[in-house]
């Protein structure tokens, strides 16, 4: 570990405690709240304002039409000065007393311009300045605003617009003069958009001030009620839960709190202290099963590497005339399993798989037992069934715990293919051939059931690449999430999957059958031991073989050779110079046929290969004196046949081409 990554473990974190993330979390919610507020606030202050506005208009044109009076009086505006004046006076004293910053009459005349009767404005500056522009003319305006062609349209409703001029920016409201309807005049009032938005702003802040005030104060309250009625009571808590290792050394009873109210925090108060009483009582007991699982687990330990020694995991023995693989997956850390292969004094192999009742510490004793009785019998020349019935006797004469074991034996001559067996109470094994299919046996009584069992020896004669799969019903019997066994018929269609090339290798056979079976039953727990043996016996005889004239049915030479040697790197070297010479073949021959055999002796295996193509002699092809570029045709292949193989032979037989390629193993 470096210096920086030991300083930041070493650092000490950030405290916060939980009040204050009360009070960061009641404070974004404060801002939330006041964010939110301000809008909906500045909404209602608007439409406030506007309602306001828009009363406060109408009531001061309505003010405005009263104190014109009759039509008359609109008609004495045109000649009679001292009633213009005075009205005039009117309209300045309403805009002073509602704050309106203009008060107008006027009419639109046929031209559709503007006439005006009386103007007036609030203040002197504004009356004065307002009077002279409409003596000069229109209000400041050549065109008619769309409110005023829908009164002269005959929509005698009041109006309101907004209106941008050289006055300013106003809000301004339009009342029709109305007499038996007919349209006598306007009455206008403007008020400064900039003091109307004022007074709305004003009102907000008013009112936002107010909330913000009220919710400031129930943050300050809300946060004293927690820390004296949450906050406290935690960190009594805390601290009695810091001191707890502490005071449980030194025995410290916990009494029951007491307080004055009950409530949530006082009820976790309580519960803990009785917590902290039943954990001291439980801690001591957990410490004294702690010690003894401990020593259980190594001495399960010791026994796992014991029963590894005497029934490896994995096992790989291979002969000129045999080759075989097993392999063992205990569920638990010992298992009932086992399986031995050995030859006996004869030179024949001798493989027995058995499968105890029961899992654990005494199915592995018991198994040892049976394991090695049946090995010291076959080992002394015993046959198999008289070694059966000698060790069924020796275990039900020693048996208390009533406990059995499905045993099959097998004794294979390796000159002759033969194999011998004896069953007690074993599945039957599968054999391994074109079309495999499942031995029919007799299936005699498990060992240690009845002394006087009953075991009857059969035999079965395998060809040359025949073999048997020999394996414990952990195999077929494990279950998927549905609770359906793998069985018998998937493990015959795996083996056929296996095998499409028709050679098999058992290493390879044995991983893939149990890596399927742990791929059923994915996400479970093994429920019983797995053990699998595969045997492949080679007769080492001419075996030939015909092959499609395509160079993928090369694959069929490459998996023989691989399925006698395995993969390395002799193997390559072999599959390399077979596949130069049947490239040639397909590529050159004219062939109509083209097949192939092997044949295996003590120091040398050979592929022959023969075709009913054109006459052609390989070894006769002279190199040495040729350049790379001449050499077409095939002869790179054939330089690569003849430089990796010890020997290649060439001979024309019945119109075949037959070449012989030796190796050396």
């Amino acid at each position: 570990m470096s210096d920086n990554t030991a300083n930041n473990e070493t650092k000490k974190k950030m405290r916060l405690s939980i009040l204050t993330r009360i009070a960061l979390l009641f404070l974004l919610s404060l801002v939330v709240a006041a964010v939110f507020l301000a809008a909906i606030g500045y909404w209602f202050a608007n439409e406030t304002s506007v309602y306001q506005r828009n009363s406060a208009a109408e009531a001061v044109a309505t003010a405005a039409k009263t104190a014109l009076g009759s039509k008359k009086n609109l008609e004495r505006l045109e000649y009679d000065e001292e009633f213009k004046d005075k009205l005039h006076g009117t309209f300045r004293y309403i805009c002073s007393r509602t704050g309106a910053k203009y008060l107008y009459l006027y009419r639109i005349d046929e031209d559709q311009q503007r006439s005006f009767f009386v103007v007036a404005g609030n203040a002197d500056e504004d009356d004065q300045m307002i009077n002279e522009l409409t003596r000069e003319g229109d209000k400041g305006h050549d065109s008619l605003y769309q409110s005023e062609t829908e009164i002269l349209d005959g929509d005698h409703d009041s109006k309101y617009v907004i209106i941008d001029n050289q006055f300013g920016r106003t809000y301004t409201y339009l009342l029709p003069i109305i007499d038996e309807d007919k349209l006598l005049g306007i009455v206008g009032v403007d008020y400064d958009f900039k003091s109307v938005n004022d007074r709305m702003l004003r009102n907000f802040r008013n009112l936002f001030l107010l909330l913000l005030t009220v919710f400031a104060l129930v943050f300050v309250l809300a946060l004293f009620l927690i820390k004296k009625m949450v906050m406290r009571p935690i960190e009594v808590l805390s601290e009695k839960m810091r001191n707890f290792a502490f005071e449980r050394d030194g025995g410290t009873v916990y009494d029951a709190p007491k307080h004055r109210f009950e409530d949530e925090m006082t009820d976790i108060e309580g519960a803990f202290n009785e917590m902290a009483r039943d954990i001291n009582s439980y801690v001591d007991d957990i410490s004294v099963l702690m010690k003894e699982k401990y020593q259980t687990r190594m001495q399960l330990e010791v026994a796992q590497r014991i029963q590894s020694g005497i029934v490896p995991l994995e096992t790989g023995i291979s002969g000129d005339e045999y080759d075989i693989f097993a392999c063992e997956h205990p569920a638990r850390e010992v298992g009932g399993d086992f399986y031995d292969i050995f030859a006996n004094n004869a030179g024949n192999i001798c493989i027995v798989i058995g499968d105890v009742s029961g899992k654990g510490i005494s199915a592995a004793l018991f198994m040892v037992m049976v394991k090695t009785t049946i090995r010291e019998n076959l080992k002394a020349g015993r046959s198999l069934s008289d070694t059966l019935e000698q060790v069924n006797r020796e275990i039900c004469l020693s048996n208390p715990e009533n406990m059995f074991a499905t045993v099959l034996a097998m004794m294979i001559d390796i000159k002759t293919g033969v194999v011998r067996f004896v069953n007690a109470g074993h599945i039957p094994p599968l054999i391994l051939k074109k079309d495999p299919e499942y031995l029919s046996m007799y299936s005699g009584m498990a060992l240690g059931l009845f002394e006087d069992g009953d075991f009857k020896e059969e035999s079965l004669e395998l060809g040359d690449g025949e073999g048997l799969l020999i394996f414990t019903d952990g195999l077929t019997e494990a279950v998927d999430a549905g609770k359906v066994q793998y069985g018998t018929d998937r493990l015959q269609e795996t083996v056929v999957g296996c095998n499409s090339s028709g050679t098999v290798d058992p290493a390879s056979l044995t991983k893939s059958l149990v890596a399927s079976v742990k791929e059923y039953s994915k996400g479970l727990e093994q429920f019983d031991d797995i053990t699998c043996i595969t045997f492949i016996y080679r007769k080492n005889t001419d075996s030939k073989r015909e092959l499609s004239l395509d160079l993928d049915s090369f694959n069929t030479v490459k998996k023989t050779i691989i399925g006698s040697f395995g993969e390395n790197e002799k193997t390559r070297s072999m599959i390399l110079a077979c596949e130069e010479i049947f490239v040639n073949i397909v590529s050159y021959s004219k062939a109509q046929r083209v097949g192939f055999f092997c044949k295996r002796t003590d120091d040398s295996f050979s592929v022959v290969f023969y075709d009913d193509g054109i006459p052609f002699d390989p070894t006769k092809r002279l190199f040495a004196d040729r350049d790379f570029e001449d050499l077409d045709m095939g002869g790179i292949g054939i330089m690569i046949a003849r430089n990796s193989s010890r020997e290649m032979v060439y001979s024309r037989i019945d119109g075949k081409n037959i070449l012989k390629l030796v190796f050396e193993v």
